[in-house]
């Protein structure tokens, strides 16, 4: 109150009231009275009159210094979350809106970054508020805040010379009195409830209020609310090195951090914070993080301690009933789960206990309700919501479980019975032939009824079998120790169309054995062709590696383990046409696998050969829906549009061929924006599969290199970044599956990515590891007409042109486009021959002289003499062809390698190979144990397998290759 006002409001009429009840009448002295009275309340409640009646001319605007929101330093992206919020701000400007204040919730898990993008935005429409802005946390530590201590510290703010009312209510009447004609924004965070927000909006129709909630509070609002999740990862990396200024050096541990932390922006900012306090590294960090997560109950992770603390608000506000479902869901493998599985982890089974087992839903919903859990989609079996832990929240909860619960084995047997009676169904009502061998059971223990389960028609999504895989994985074994044969083989085949991030591939091949071995115990010959097809394609999707030091008996199974298995499984298909309705089919299916293995490592002209075969045979089969995938993969692989129509599928790997076509094509016309959003929407679509999507994301960042290089007018600095970002995150994916051609070819684009960022150093050592992850890779991926090859020969090019100019790059550029078009890659070769300055391939690029395989033959001896009943060794090697203008054909070839021995006998005697158009053929060894004295005539005959043609004749010499030919009896 002014000393104006006082003297008006107060002395005035006090001096008037005492001067009446002094002399004048009754009357006069009632007024006089009153008059008193009312100057002693003003004096006693200034605020309240002041409230009223006070004009804020002479105060300043309620712009004070703790309710204005300052910027954060390190708050990075949430582009398009601001923008939507803008949207909704806008819209609700309009003339339909309501006439109360904006409001504008937005929701998430704690630690994911609301209060951030709430003061971001603020800060953004700020100065449509003249009047000011006001902020208050509604929570701390998991306690409400009272309402009556924030309207004071609001009133404060709007009124800083008044006292505030004692009680709440008369606070919140002055707070909207005062709130009435002002434009203010208030920023509410960490709301509680939507009684406590409805509160505290302020009276003005000009007024704005941003709300932020752990639970979503639109519905009782009005509004709607603005979901908030982890952000991608371009910019959850940014975050971190804002926070701990990241070394270009430490950007694998970065990656990793970032992943293992959820991508949850509460949790980057307290490990940055951590590592720059203690003058650390990321690296160490990375490890510290890896220990705490493999251990959650032994390995304390004091950095995230904050973000525990957040969590354990939330859980400790669960019943006795959901803190028990939250540490047993825990348990699940698989990253996502349906609310059903609750059931058998709690004991509720179908006939003893239907109410709980009716009740499991809403707990799991209530879970999410409080983001201890996240809505993962829709389960197609079920047609129910899934749900998942972020990393972090699942941490909390094993090491809550830990605490009081350490005997699982039982309950995990439960819940393999739940599934396996899933799967039973499931399989029951949608593949021909299940039910004739296994009869659906009488009673059913863990669902009340088999219409549970929707009926999916063909089987098992794809998307179930990735989202389920874990949880598949043990079911495998549960199926056959149960002696479920036919579930068993079923289940198994189904994981060789993915690759799991986390699963080691001995666990798949593992359960692919135990498959065979159901096969073979049916007498299922259909069933041991599927056991085939399926290694043969996983395989063929994750390239081996060479084990340094190891003998051949100790290398992991490869891509020659896949062809074959691929081949196998056509012969056996094609011998069974007569007997079997579906053998053609599967006949298709190998060709067509085959060829896929050929179109994810490169091999263009190879996959077109195989998949021709697959589309004569599919065009007999009768079956529309493969003659259609066939088609888009051969279209892919001749880089030439489908024949057929455009039509979206519903089934994923159709889907996948479709809407890769679609972002090649956008490509192709340089429309980046439509590209990079059909890449995006794929990548989501299989984010559970970790190599598929590896692939989308390293097609991305090359995507970003060829804008780079065709578009000058973008933002090319978004683009660098973007370009190494993702490169760099394919690569790390890549590792962790285990597959180093991937990792080669990653680490390939990066040096692009580098260079392109003009970060020549770095380029030069990721390219030093990129030719010591090829050099570890198995042969038939690393020769020297590859297409990892190509790949190393263009990166190594564009460094070359970096560092020393055209003239020393262009033979090393021109190699690589020379080894693109024998591949069947004109894009790639396009994109070489660009960057070597070059329109087309020079006319002497290809060298002279008629195509050929080198041949190597040696005989290798442990002594020095050859002696009778002593084995010796013949190796035989071909080697590469000369590459010359005159394409080598295209397609494998199968081959029988026979030696002949005279005098002897060979172990084997025959070798079955592979012979690829441009691999050199895998050494073979033969055993030699002579049986007469004097010198053995030795013979190596090589046949086509497939029509028992003689190819060559090669005579080995011994006494030209041992070094003593002179064979003598013992």
């Amino acid at each position: 109150m002014t000393r104006m006002t006082f003297w008006i409001v107060v002395v005035v009429p006090a001096l008037a009231g005492v001067t009446m009840i002094g002399v004048g009448p009754m009357p006069l002295r009632l007024v006089g009275a009153a008059m008193l009275g009312l100057a002693a309340a003003a004096a006693v409640y200034p605020s309240v009159w002041g409230g009223r009646w006070s004009a804020p001319v002479e105060q300043p605007p309620p712009q004070a210094t703790g309710g204005q929101l300052p910027r954060l330093a390190t708050f990075r992206g949430r582009t398009h979350l601001l923008d939507e919020l803008q949207k909704r701000y806008t819209e609700l400007q309009g003339p339909d809106a309501s006439n109360g204040a904006i409001i504008l919730p937005i929701h998430g898990m704690p630690g994911v970054g609301k209060s951030a993008l709430a003061r971001e935005f603020a800060l953004r429409i700020g100065r449509d508020f003249p009047d000011g802005q006001l902020y208050a946390n509604l929570g701390n530590a998991g306690n409400i805040r009272p309402e009556a201590e924030i309207l004071k510290s609001f009133l404060a703010e709007l009124r800083p010379d008044v006292t505030s009312p004692d009680s709440t209510s008369d606070r919140a009447a002055l707070y909207r009195s005062l709130t009435a004609t002002k434009r203010l924004l208030v920023v509410l965070d960490a709301a509680r409830d939507h009684e406590q927000v409805a509160r505290l909006i302020p009276a003005g129709a000009r007024c704005a209020v941003i709300v932020t909630s752990r639970r979503n509070l639109g519905p009782a609002l009005g509004v709607e609310s603005l979901p908030l999740d982890v952000p991608g990862m371009d910019d959850a990396l940014d975050m971190l090195r804002a926070v701990s200024s990241t070394k270009d050096e430490e950007r694998k541990f970065a990656i990793e951090i970032v992943e293992r932390l959820g991508r949850l922006p509460l949790a980057i900012r307290a490990v940055g914070d951590g590592v720059v306090r203690e003058g650390g590294t990321l690296a160490e960090a990375a490890v510290r993080l890896r220990r705490s997560q493999d251990h959650p109950g032994e390995v304390a992770a004091p950095h995230l301690a904050v973000v525990y603390e957040r969590v354990e608000s939330e859980y400790a506000r669960l019943d006795r009933t959901e803190r028990q479902a939250f540490e047993l869901l825990s348990l699940i493998e698989s990253p996502s789960f349906v609310p059903w599985v609750l059931a058998p982890l709690l004991g509720y089974d179908a006939v003893e206990h239907r109410a709980e087992q009716h009740a499991v839903e809403s707990t799991v919903s209530r879970l999410a309700e409080r983001q201890l859990l996240a809505v993962a989609g829709l389960d197609e079996v079920t047609g129910l919501d899934r749900y998942r832990f972020h990393p972090l929240v699942h941490s909390l909860a094993v090491s809550m479980r830990e605490k009081t619960l350490r005997a699982t084995g039982e309950i995990l047997e439960r819940v393999d019975d739940a599934y396996l009676e899933a799967l039973d169904l499931v399989l029951g009502q949608s593949e021909t032939g299940y039910r004739e061998r296994n009869p659906a059971p009488e009673r059913l223990r863990w669902f009340a009824s088999a219409s549970m389960m929707r009926n999916i028609g063909d089987g098992l999504p794809d998307r179930w079998v990735r989202a389920e895989y874990r949880n598949l994985l043990r079911c495998v074994a549960a199926a056959y120790h149960r002696r479920r044969f036919d579930l068993c083989w079923r289940i198994a085949v189904r994981l060789a169309d993915c690759v799991a991030d986390g699963i080691e591939r001995d666990q798949v091949l593992a359960a692919l054995d135990l498959a065979a071995g159901a096969a073979s115990d049916l007498r299922d010959d259909d069933a041991r062709t599927l056991v085939d097809l399926a290694v043969g394609r996983y395989l063929g999707r994750l390239a081996s590696y060479t084990a340094e030091g190891a003998d051949e008996a100790d290398r992991p199974p490869g891509l020659d383990v896949a062809y074959d298995r691929l081949a196998l499984a056509a012969r056996q298909a094609n011998h069974r046409r007569d007997d079997s309705d579906g053998a053609l089919q599967l006949e298709v299916q190998a060709y067509r696998h085959l060829g896929a293995v050929h179109l994810h490592h490169g091999a263009y002209r190879d996959a077109a050969v195989e998949l021709g075969r697959a589309a004569q045979l599919a065009d007999r089969s009768g079956g529309k829906d493969l003659v259609r995938l066939v088609e888009l993969m051969r279209a892919a692989a001749t880089h030439r549009p489908p024949a057929l129509p455009v039509q979206k599928s519903d089934d994923d790997e159709t889907m996948f061929w479709e809407s890769w076509l679609e972002t090649e094509k956008a490509r192709s016309r340089h429309e980046w924006k439509a590209a990079s959003k059909g890449l995006h929407l794929l990548r989501e679509r299989f984010a559970d599969d970790a190599l598929r999507s590896a692939v989308l994301l390293l097609r991305l960042a090359e995507l970003r290199i060829e804008q780079l290089r065709l578009d000058p007018d973008h933002e090319r600095e978004r683009s660098k970044v973007r370009a190494v970002h993702r490169s760099a995150v394919a690569l790390y994916h890549f590792q962790r599956i285990h597959d180093l051609a991937g990792a080669a070819r990653a680490r390939c684009v990066l040096v692009r990515a580098l260079l392109a960022a003009g970060r020549t150093d770095e380029a030069d050592e990721q390219l030093e590891f990129a030719r010591m992850d090829a050099a570890r890779v198995e042969p038939l991926l690393r020769h020297p007409l590859s297409p990892l090859q190509a790949a190393l020969d263009w990166a190594g090019g564009e460094y070359t042109l970096h560092r020393e100019g055209a003239d020393r790059a262009r033979p090393q550029l021109i190699s690589a486009a020379m080894l693109f078009r024998l591949h069947g890659d004109p894009d790639s070769e396009a994109a070489v021959l660009h960057a070597a300055g070059l329109a087309e391939l020079p006319a002497d690029a290809f060298e002279a002289g008629p195509p050929g395989r080198g041949t190597s033959i040696w005989i290798e001896s442990p002594d020095d003499e050859l002696l009778l009943y002593r084995p010796f060794t013949v190796h035989y090697l071909t080697g590469p062809p000369v590459v010359t203008a005159d394409l080598p054909p295209a397609g494998a070839r199968r081959l029988d390698v026979v030696l002949h021995v005279e005098g002897g006998r060979a172990e084997p005697v025959t070798h079955q190979v592979r012979l690829d158009p441009l691999a050199p053929l895998p050494e073979l060894r033969f055993q030699v144990r002579p049986a007469i004295t004097g010198v053995s005539r030795l013979q190596i005959l090589v046949y086509d397998a497939a029509h028992g043609v003689l190819l060559r004749r090669t005579e080995v010499n011994p006494p030209k290759t041992a070094r003593l030919s002179r064979v003598v009896a013992i």
